[in-house]
């Protein structure tokens, strides 16, 4: 970021377009992803196609790490848990999960892997509008998604990450009796440039990327999007929604914050706040309360009270008692 900024000045033309840009044609966050995908086609017509992804085999065993600040997160599951389960809540039922910005889909594989093993349901995962030929905010898998549902014509539950509510919601109001859930929703585009203005550029680099041009990127990226009328506005969708919506939140979450969420009232639309989680925690659901909520709306309260070994167990990375306490819980299943 940088030197793109320093490449502004040089240039003495339009900062806020060339971020914009920068915005648009981002890739997914690159790691060390050791999972792989298969890629399935999902249309609505011959002509009208998005490409969705599961993961490639089933895991018997899951592990994911997570760094944030000075803490690291390690989430353990074990498919035997599930296995002794022969009827499940969502079986013959859709899910289709949106990613965040720049969230890889290989990634959520894994999530789609154990959703599918706790719950029954058939799970697709949808990458990111940073995966768009044309970026319009994952708006291009609304239409092919809501087409092949109607086809389809089962029950369907849409969950969507950040930026990724955006589709999900628009396809859960052209779906009669869908559940929508939207995870750390972004319900400001500008709101989220900011935040990464704020917590992940350098004093020096805010300085030259200000306010303003924070404004004119976002408006470009919107302009450029080519949206038709209230895409974006999550809020103002959700409080006309007909259809049952849980939204999930933190306060300190600053990438997607919005004071509008503490006067929401709807009937149909539940929201859940949990505290003092960053928006890296939220969006890969390490923290137990979120995934029990979660599933606990997809299924209900009472099958997952039953059966909350589901949701593996989440430790500090350092406190190996948590770590081996569920290895052993697994291990007295198993004989």
């Amino acid at each position: 970021m940088k030197y793109l900024i320093v490449f502004c000045l040089l240039i003495s033309s339009g900062c806020s377009s060339i971020i914009a840009n920068k915005i648009t044609k981002s890739e997914d966050i690159q790691g060390n992803i050791n999972l792989s995908a298969k890629e399935i086609d999902v249309c609505g017509n011959a002509n009208n196609c998005t490409k969705v992804y599961q993961a490639d085999g089933y895991s018997h065993t899951m592990v994911f790490n997570l760094d944030f600040g000075s803490s690291k997160q390690t989430w353990l599951y074990q498919s035997k848990f599930a296995e002794k389960i022969e009827e499940k809540p969502l079986e013959g039922e859709i899910v289709y999960v949106f990613a965040g910005y720049s969230q890889p889909f290989k990634l959520l594989t894994q999530f789609q892997d154990w959703l599918t093993q706790v719950t029954g349901a058939e799970v697709f995962i949808v990458p990111s509008a940073n995966n768009e030929s044309t970026f319009r905010f994952g708006m291009s898998y609304v239409e092919p998604i809501a087409q092949y549902i109607r086809k389809e014509n089962k029950k369907v539950h849409l969950i969507g990450f950040s930026m990724g509510a955006v589709p999900a919601q628009q396809i859960a109001m052209q779906i009669e009796n869908s559940s929508l859930h939207l995870i750390a929703p972004m319900t400001n585009f500008e709101t989220s440039l900011n935040a990464f203005r704020e917590y992940y550029l350098s004093s020096v680099d805010r300085y030259f990327f200000g306010q303003e041009e924070v404004k004119e990127a976002a408006d470009i990226v919107i302009e450029r999007a080519e949206l038709k009328g209230r895409e974006l506005d999550i809020i103002g969708n959700l409080k006309e929604s007909h259809n049952k919506a849980f939204v999930y939140i933190s306060p300190e979450d600053i990438v997607v914050a919005d004071n509008r969420w503490s006067e929401f009232d709807h009937p149909n639309v539940h929201v859940y706040n949990y505290s003092n989680m960053m928006h890296e925690v939220i969006v890969m659901l390490m923290n137990q309360q979120l995934k029990f909520d979660l599933v606990s709306n997809l299924t209900s309260e009472e099958y997952i009270s039953k059966n909350n070994k589901f949701l593996g167990t989440i430790c500090e990375a350092k406190d190996r008692n948590c770590i081996n306490n569920y290895t052993q819980l697994e291990t007295e299943l198993s004989e």
